[in-house]
């Protein structure tokens, strides 16, 4: 065969590249049409593994027959072709290379070992493969053809593994719920194989132990697809309380084992602990389990009556309670109930209160009228029914068809006789016991034959219903079923005799069994005849080989003798042998005998390689289960085959095998010869006689001496078996009333579970236990509490208690026990408080119990609830009120005590949980309401009842000591101010008290103190409430005082007081005086003088200002107040505060604060001053002198404002005067005439000669009015002469002034003068000639204006918007 390359672009002259190839082929002589496995390529095989023998290599050629199983017990098989691909026909073997260990079950099977394959055909070959445990098994064998002596190695190889199927979690907790409340969770099963499967739960794994509690599964079967999750909702209604294991377990198809997962359940029970207390807090517990009374005695209408209501929580859970009654039938009664909490929740270990407050509002008779106290949690979700007669009728009523539910009120003679009880009720159909049956078969056309087994993976057994046993009979005789009759066979033959003779010359031993040991089982006798009249000798030159030997006397042989010389063949290897025997007679006769025979392997196999592993099941004691079993010989010999349980080289005497030799019933029961190529079927029967734990053995084959395991039987025999840990239980003495407790143990070590009901006929109802039946699991030991509660005085109690187990006899324990009296107390503990107040003191309680139960170490369980607590933390014990007692109880459980207690004015705790090797405190409370005389002391007692039924008494003695001083109020309080102090009184009984209210001085620093404190003299406190008194106090001077306020109840003697302790110290203002006025205006006010004593005081007054005036010294009469008048006259304006003080010897001293506002005067009557421009006016003013002492007065103008309108300026003035200290007088006076000066511009100055001296006194309004200047003149003027005009600059700086001429006519020297200020000046003016004037009519005068402006002062305005500033002169021509 050539190759091409193919090259694009190539040059066409060049040859493409070329490779020639040869091969040649060989054709294989056996061709194996199998799968291919990577086992070996792909390193999946530990490398540590060898080959065939030991430390030897594998062979590289090596062929893998893989087999992959996903389940234990069951067998897998695989078929391939070997193909002849020669032209000749060939015979080929299969032989195993792997050895098994002695008493292993070889895995691997291969029916057909040897075969035989034509020329160009196809045989097929069987391997079959038996999983009996998850792993990875292997197995050597040889594929060999003899023709042409070719081998081929193979490897068998077996992986088990189980299916990835199981779930998440492998333990659950439910939430803690309620008794007859559902709780649920869900959990998932996944499925992470290539395939479906399917799971269902074991039935019996769904009730616990005791099978008192069931758990509800949803789905309980199914399939689960391939890689996906099932949820699967667990459900949980417990029934009782306590915690609840479950141990669930779903059995998948192709698992070894079923999947587990426990589930705990917790059920909490609600613990309520319930009470109620009067008005005088004395307390009652209310029982349960009847009816309890409360009697209110005579009631008067209209007058509430209040009891409280304790609730406490002792268990783990919270609960919720309310408060019902009728309330119609209150309405008829005239009754009025009011709670202060109808309902609430109570959380664990904790406690609350609620009060009932009863009024009958008529007069009326009130018995039986009902109050329940409902406990919410103890309520079915379902129904209302609480009680067990409530459930009667909620059960016969549950359902009207077909029929109502018969309701059968169950005592404890149905429970001692259940049989007698149930079979009117039931009829007996069923021949075996059909509880335990878990899977029936009936076919149509044997409807009598019944087909049960009692596990879903166990032996059928068949049970007819009707028809007895029968027995079949042969040749007369009975003949058992399995058995068989053989004929009798005889052999007869006749042979000439020479004159010496051999029985025979050539022998074939045929098809012998190899041979593993020196027994020799293939002997053949040759006899040897000497017919001649005289004796023989025979002689024998064959030497003995390992597989032939021969046994020859030199005796001589008689005449008419012979002898039998013995021949034994022991084939030892797979080969055909060929000897002969030489024998020589009397030396020189010679014979030859030909012994022939062959060697073969032992094959004999199980038909069915299934059938190496029989699972007969759990059976009940009397049950038969039977396996047959087909055994087939492959060998070309007759095998000799024995079976039985025990392996005969190695059993022992004590051995498990031997011990289950008599159960099991094999057939053949001897040996029996297979012959070649039969199949004969083997019954294995299983029947039980005794209980018997799950075993494993195996089925062995003896052929010959080779002893080897058929096949693995697996089974139990189930039953039931119950066992007391003791017979005897000694509880000692018992104080009377107490109750002792003893822990029975009762063990079910069989495979059935069982009932049992315990019998207490004689005990008198001494005795108790819990639980009194119920259900026990096999492997569950229950912890049965026994108490004994003794009621009577009596010595050495016995009773026998009986317990009755279903399908089991009666066990039965002796209980004995002693009733004592109550023991003298322990301890006497004194107590010493104060009335109304506490003292504390502690009983410690020591609980060395052991951790564990006193015979074994098993949880306790039934309706046991155990408690948890905490150590206690001996530091924190209070030193000195302590008293110790230690008890060691048999049963290490926790304690819950409920203390008694006794005493009116004890108190303690309900009840108090002690934990194993711990120290618990109960602390004990007195609290005295009333005081204790000298012999009169308060008694009481408190009484633990321990679990072993001792008990410890304490004796409680109490003295109330008079009362101390409900507290001591030191307060610093200031003289002449009332101060009002609250005092809380307390009324510590429930009815209402009246308290006398007394005070009492103890103590003063001052022999003369003036001081009141005044109050009510009684008061009305409510019921268990408190009321403020209010003392007023009020003190005049300064003093240290001690009071005791006393609350006196008359009619019992019992007080309460406080301890006042006042300072008063200097008051400081008592009071504030505001007068307010103008000055020199006065204003009064009248202050008030009182005086408390009984003798007349003089008063005192004196003040810092001058401006106040008030008479001094004033007499006040006794018991009488007076009036002062205070007169304020203020000459300057302002606030100022003073110090009023009121002196008196005898009542010290009153500070005032006086607030003096003095605002100033309003404006005095104007002066109005009326003038033109330029022209001034004078006028005169009077003032008159208010102050104590000369005073002069000085006048300051002030400009205030400007108005002007249109030609006339108004301006306001005002005008300040001052005073300066002067003798005391009122004077007049009057000031220096004003002036008023007309200048340019209008403005105003005033003037004044006197000296300004002192603050700021009053204003006086000046008006001054100024109107335009009016014309001035006529001046003559005569033409062609002159004149000069006066004028004056009123302003106060120089001034430049404007001059202006209406007529032509005349003239001025100077359009404009500079004038000084306030200097007059000459104005120049002159008339015309006449021939200068143009004058057209002489009769009329020539007349003109001059006028004169002031210069200009506001420059944005035009001059022509100004006002003459002077006046305008009028000229004339004559």
């Amino acid at each position: 065969m050539r190759k091409l390359c193919s090259i694009p672009n190539l040059h066409p002259e060049q040859k493409p590249a070329e490779i020639l190839i040869k091969a040649r082929s060989l054709m294989p002589y056996c061709y194996f049409d199998i799968e291919e496995s990577d086992y070996l390529s792909s390193g999946r095989r530990n490398p540590c593994f060898g080959g065939v023998g030991f430390n030897q290599p594998l062979d590289p050629q090596t062929k893998v027959l893989e087999f992959n199983v996903m389940d234990v017990g069951v067998t897998t098989t695989k078929k391939f072709n070997i193909i002849n691909p020669t032209e000749q026909n060939y015979s080929f073997s299969w032989r195993c290379d792997s050895v098994v260990t002695k008493g292993a079950l070889q895995p691997f099977h291969c029916p057909s070992l040897d075969g035989w394959v034509e020329s160009g055909k196809q045989t097929e070959i069987q391997f079959s493969f038996t999983a009996q445990d998850v792993g990875i098994f292997e197995s050597f064998w040889t594929f060999c053809i003899l023709e042409h002596d070719i081998e081929t190695p193979f490897l068998l190889l077996g992986v088990v593994t189980e299916p990835s199927i199981g779930f998440v979690i492998s333990h659950v907790n439910l939430t803690p719920t309620l008794k007859g409340i559902k709780t649920s969770k869900q959990i998932s099963l996944n499925n992470n194989e290539d395939v479906d499967m399917s799971f269902s739960f074991d039935p019996n794994s769904l009730f616990s132990d005791e099978h008192l509690e069931h758990l509800s599964i949803n789905p309980a079967s199914g399939i689960i697809p391939a890689h996906s999750e099932q949820p699967i909702e667990i459900e949980f209604v417990p029934s009782s309380p306590g915690e609840t294991l479950f141990h669930l377990k779903c059995v998948v198809k192709k698992l070894k084992a079923p999947l587990k997962i426990s589930v705990l359940g917790l059920c909490y029970k609600v613990q309520p602990l319930v009470s109620w207390e009067d008005m005088f807090q004395r307390k009652w517990a209310l029982d349960p389990t009847q009816a309890n009374t409360i009697n209110f005695g005579s009631v008067p209408p209209k007058t509430p009556q209040t009891i409280m209501f304790v609730l406490t929580n002792i268990g783990k859970t919270s609960f919720y309670y309310q408060l019902k009654y009728d309330e119609e039938i209150s309405r008829k009664l005239g009754i009025k109930l009011d709670f202060s909490e109808r309902g609430g929740h109570v959380t664990s270990q904790s406690r609350t209160s609620t009060t009932l407050t009863m009024t009958l509002l008529k007069k009326s008779f009130v018995k039986n009228f009902e109050l329940i106290l409902e406990d919410m949690g103890l309520l079915n979700m379902k129904s209302r029914a609480e009680l067990p007669s409530d459930w009667v009728n909620v059960i016969a009523e549950a359902r009207s068809k077909p029929e109502p539910f018969l309701v059968i009120e169950v005592d404890q003679s149905i429970i001692r006789d259940w049989s007698n009880f149930l079979e009117p009720l039931y009829r007996k159909k069923c021949v075996f016991p059909s509880r335990p049956v878990r899977e029936l078969k009936v076919e149509q056309n044997h409807p009598r034959l019944i087909i049960h087994r009692d596990s879903y993976n166990g032996a059928w057994i068949s049970s007819v219903v009707t028809l007895p046993n029968r027995q079949r009979k042969e040749n007369g005789q009975s003949q058992s079923a399995g058995e068989f009759l053989h004929p009798h066979r005889a052999y007869e033959g006749e042979a000439t005799l020479p004159q010496f003779q051999f029985s025979f010359y050539e022998y074939d031993f045929g098809s012998c069994l190899l041979q593993q040991s020196d027994v020799c089982h293939y002997k053949k006798e040759l006899r040897f005849y000497n017919n001649d009249v005289s004796p023989m000798v025979l002689e024998c030159l064959y030497e003995n080989k390992p597989h032939l030997k021969i046994t020859v006397r030199n005796d001589p042989i008689p005449p008419e003798g012979s002898i039998f010389i013995p021949i034994f063949f022991y084939p030892l290897a797979r080969l055909k042998y060929s000897e002969t025997l030489h024998f020589i007679i009397n030396g020189f006769q010679e014979k030859k005998i030909i012994i022939t025979g062959e060697g073969v392997d032992i094959k004999v196999f199980l038909v069915q390689p299934r059938h190496k592993l029989l699972n007969f099941g759990a059976l009940q004691v009397g049950h038969i289960a039977s396996k047959c079993v087909p055994i087939v010989n492959k060998s070309k010999a007759p095998v000799p085959m024995l079976l039985t349980v025990v392996d005969p080289p190695s059993v022992l005497p004590t051995s498990s095998a031997n011990k289950l030799a008599d159960i099991f019933h094999i057939t053949p029961k001897t040996t029996v010869v297979i012959q070649p190529n039969e199949t004969i079927s083997v019954t294995v029967k299983f029947k039980p006689n005794r209980r018997i734990k799950p075993f494993s053995e195996k089925l062995y084959m003896q052929i010959h001496e080779n002893v080897e395991p058929l096949c693995l039987m697996m089974g139990s025999c189930i039953g039931s078996e119950f066992q007391l840990d003791r017979k005897y239980l000694p509880f000692g003495m018992v104080v009377q009333g107490c109750q002792s407790s003893l822990k029975l143990l009762l063990s079910n070590t069989g495979e059935l579970g069982a009932r049992f009901c315990w019998s207490r006929d004689n005990c008198d109802n001494l005795f108790s236990i819990t639980p009194a039946s119920g259900y026990l699991s096999p492997g569950v030991t229950i912890t049965f509490i026994v108490d004994f509660h003794p009621i009577n005085l009596q010595q050495n109690i016995r009773c026998d208690m009986e317990c009755k187990l279903e399908n089991f006899k009666p066990l039965v324990v002796s209980l004995t026990g002693s009733c004592v009296s109550m023991p003298s107390p322990r301890e006497i503990l004194n107590f010493t408080a104060v009335v109304r107040q506490q003292d504390k003191k502690n009983i410690v309680l020591t609980n060395n119990t052991p951790d564990q139960d006193s015979n074994f170490d098993l949880p306790i369980i039934g309706n046991l609830v155990c408690w948890e607590s905490h150590a206690l933390n001996h530091a924190a014990t209070e030193s000195g009120h302590m008293c110790c007692c230690e008890l060691t109880v048999r049963s290490g459980e926790t304690w819950q005590l409920f203390p008694e207690m006794s005493g009116e004015y004890f108190l303690g705790q309900d009840t108090i949980q002690v934990v194993p090797h711990s120290v618990k405190l109960y602390e004990v409370t007195y609290t005295p309401l009333i005081m204790t005389e000298h012999d009169n002391k308060h008694m009481g007692s408190v009484f633990f009842r321990l679990p072993e039924g001792q008990g410890l008494l304490y004796s409680l003695v109490g003295t109330a000591e008079p009362p101390v001083a409900v507290a001591r109020i030191a307060k610093e309080v200031p003289s002449k101010t009332p101060h009002i102090e609250i005092l809380p009184v307390f009324n510590w009984l429930p009815v209402a008290q009246r308290f006398k209210v007394t005070t009492n001085l103890i103590k003063s620093e001052k022999f003369d103190p003036v001081f009141t404190l005044t109050g009510n003299d009684y008061i009305d406190v409510p019921g268990n409430s408190d009321r403020d008194h209010r003392l007023t106090f009020f003190s005049y001077k300064e003093c240290s005082l001690i009071f005791k306020v006393s609350f006196t109840n008359e009619d019992s003697g019992e007080y309460q007081f406080y301890d006042l302790a006042l300072r008063v110290f200097k008051c400081g203002s008592l009071d504030t005086f505001k007068m307010e006025t103008c000055v020199r205006k006065p204003i009064t006010f009248e202050l008030k003088l009182k005086n408390p004593l009984n003798s007349v005081v003089n008063f005192n007054i004196s003040c810092s200002a001058s401006d106040v005036q008030f008479p001094t010294p004033n007499s006040v009469p006794a018991k009488t107040m007076k009036y002062v008048t205070l007169e304020y006259l203020p000459l300057h304006p302002g606030e100022n505060h003073v110090r009023l003080d009121i002196q008196c010897p005898e009542l010290g001293v009153f500070p005032y604060e006086l607030v003096l506002n003095a605002v100033p005067a309003p404006k005095e009557k104007p002066l109005i001053f009326n003038t033109s421009l330029g022209i001034a006016v004078s006028l005169e003013a009077q003032f008159n002198n208010l102050a104590h002492t000369k005073a002069d007065f000085g006048c300051k103008p002030q400009l205030i404002q400007e108005v002007l309108k249109l030609h006339m300026i108004q301006v306001v003035w005002a005008v300040s005067m001052h005073c300066s200290p002067s003798p005391p007088q009122q004077e007049e006076s009057s000031c220096t005439p004003l002036k008023s000066d007309t200048e340019l511009k209008i403005t105003r100055r005033f003037e004044s000669g006197a000296i300004v001296v002192g603050k700021w006194f009053g204003q006086f309004p000046l008006i001054g009015k100024c109107t335009p200047p009016k014309p001035q003149g006529p001046i003559v003027l005569k033409p062609g002469t002159g004149t000069t005009i006066p004028f004056k600059n009123v302003f106060r700086e120089t001034k430049t002034f404007m001059l202006y001429l209406d007529c032509p006519s005349f003239v001025l020297k100077n359009n404009t003068e500079t004038i000084k200020s306030k200097k007059e000046h000459k104005l120049h003016i002159g008339l015309l000639s006449l021939k200068s004037m143009e004058i057209t009519d002489m009769r009329f005068p020539v007349t003109g204006k001059l006028v004169v402006l002031s210069p200009l002062v506001d420059k944005t305005r035009p001059p022509s918007s100004l006002n003459p500033l002077l006046s305008i002169l009028l000229l004339k021509h004559i």
